[in-house]
C-alpha cells in the first residue's frame, strides 16, 4: 500500500482530506505535516475520539515549515503522493506582509517541488486559487507564480505535477461564514460587506475531496482542474444566515476585487461534466481527458455563471458544512 504526505495537514482542506482518506483504503499511511503544534494536538485528540486504533495508526503527525527545505525533505522520505495545501491565504496578511507571502507560497512551494523530486514521489496536487488568475493582490500574484512553478516541474523528473485550482471553501477557517456567525453570536446587527455586488464561488470541503480523488487517480502531469461552482452574492450569504442583519458596506479592502475569474483564456481549456481541465498544447491527454470537449471560447468567471444561489439555496448548503 501507498503512502501520502499531506502539507498543511492541520488545515481545513488537509484535514478533511485526511479523515475522507482514513474512510478508504488507497493509503496505508497517511502523513499530516503542519508548522503548528496545537492544531496537531487538537486534531489528533478528535481522531482519536472518531477512530478506532487500526485506523489512527494509520496516521503520523509531522512539526515542519514548507520554507524549511530540510524538514520537508525528512517528511518526504518514502513517500508515494503528496497534496500540498499550505499557505498564507488571508488577502490583507499577505498585502501587510509580501516578504512572508513570497517565502510561503513560492519559496516553500520550490522546496516541496525539489523535495518530491529528490525522494521520487510519484505524484504531486498544488492545491490554488481563482485569485491565481489574472491576479491583483500579493496573495494572488503568489499562487501564480506557484502553478508556474509546479507545472514546470513535470520537465524535471519522474514525479507527475498538477493543479487543483479553486474558489473559495465555505467554512474554511478565517473565511466569511465562520466570521459572519461569529459577529452574528455576540450580538452584531449590521454585517459587513465590501460591496453590494461581490460575488463568490461555493465549494466545500467535499467537493475538493472529489477532485483530489479524480487528479491522484488519473493525472498525467500538467493539468490544471478547475471544478464547476456555483456563484452567490456576499450579501446574499448574510441574508441566509441572518434574515433580520443589516448589510454595512465597507469597501473593498487593498488587493480584493468584487468578482473572480477562474481560468486564463490563453490556455486550451476542455471541459467535462463537473470540471475544466486548463492545459497548454504539449500536454499529454491522459484518462482525465476521456469525454472531454475542447472549448473554443470560455467566460466563466463569479459574475459570468449558469449556476447561482438563491438566499433559500445558500442556506440549505450551509447546513451541509
Amino acid at each position: 500500500m501507498k503512502t501520502i504526505l499531506i502539507i498543511g495537514g492541520t488545515g481545513t482542506i488537509g484535514k478533511a482530506y485526511a479523515k475522507h482518506l482514513l474512510k478508504e483504503q488507497n493509503y496505508s499511511k497517511i502523513l499530516l505535516f503542519s508548522r503548528h503544534e496545537e492544531s496537531q494536538v487538537a486534531l489528533r485528540r478528535e481522531l482519536e475520539e472518531e477512530l478506532k486504533k487500526p485506523e489512527l495508526e494509520r496516521v503520523k503527525f509531522v512539526i515542519g515549515n514548507i520554507t524549511d527545505f530540510r524538514s520537508v525533505q525528512r517528511a518526504m522520505r518514502g513517500v508515494d503522493d503528496v497534496v500540498l495545501t499550505a499557505a498564507l491565504k488571508h488577502i490583507d496578511v499577505c498585502e501587510e506582509n509580501p516578504d512572508e507571502a513570497v517565502m510561503t507560497n513560492v519559496i516553500g512551494v520550490e522546496n516541496v517541488i525539489s523535495s518530491c523530486l529528490e525522494c521520487g514521489v510519484k505524484k504531486c496536487v498544488f492545491l490554488s486559487t481563482d485569485k491565481a488568475v489574472c491576479p491583483s493582490s500579493t496573495y494572488g500574484a503568489t499562487k501564480l507564480l506557484g502553478e508556474k512553478l509546479v507545472l514546470d516541474a513535470n520537465k524535471f523528473g519522474s514525479t507527475k505535477f498538477s493543479v487543483l485550482r479553486c474558489g473559495n471553501v465555505s467554512g474554511s477557517s478565517g473565511s466569511v461564514i465562520p466570521y459572519f456567525k461569529k459577529l452574528l453570536n455576540s450580538g452584531v446587527k449590521a454585517l459587513p460587506v465590501t460591496d453590494v455586488k461581490m460575488a463568490r464561488f461555493w465549494l466545500t470541503t467535499k467537493d475538493i475531496n472529489f477532485y483530489l480523488d479524480e487528479l491522484l487517480k488519473d493525472m498525467e502531469g500538467g493539468e490544471i482542474l478547475v471544478p464547476k461552482m456555483p456563484s452567490f452574492y456576499i450579501k446574499d450569504l448574510a441574508h441566509a444566515l441572518s434574515p433580520e442583519a443589516e448589510i454595512k458596506i465597507i469597501g473593498l479592502r487593498k488587493g480584493e476585487r468584487i468578482n473572480e475569474e477562474i481560468l486564463n483564456k490563453n490556455q486550451d481549456i476542455y471541459e467535462k461534466e463537473n470540471y475544466f481541465l486548463e492545459t497548454n498544447k504539449c500536454l499529454k491527454k491522459g484518462k482525465l481527458f476521456n469525454n472531454a470537449k475542447l472549448l473554443n471560447e470560455i467566460n466563466y468567471s463569479t459574475i459570468n455563471n449558469n449556476s447561482w444561489l438563491s438566499v433559500e439555496e445558500i442556506r440549505e448548503k450551509l447546513k451541509e458544512i
